[in-house]
């Protein structure tokens, strides 16, 4: 699959409430700040204006997602 190909908008929104479910994150904020490295406000402002998260933010993701530790007290 192609950068070009990927829906990141929606990948960003479901990376986010799969860490939600798996208790790895609380919040959009702690979510921006913790796993991605950006401003506390990042997540919310990508979503809510539509924006394209960078292939930079893309590579967290997917090392967040490889490395992250699961369990209940897990969280990021």
């Amino acid at each position: 699959m192609r950068y070009s190909e990927i829906n990141q908008t929606q990948l960003l929104q479901d990376a986010f409430h799969c860490y939600c479910r798996n208790d790895l994150v609380i919040s959009k904020r702690s979510s921006s700040h913790r796993t991605l490295g950006k401003p506390p406000s990042y997540y919310s402002s990508m979503i809510n204006r539509n924006r394209k998260p960078s292939r930079h933010i893309l590579q967290t993701l997917l090392n967040c997602l490889t490395s992250a530790p699961m369990g209940p007290n897990s969280v990021i």
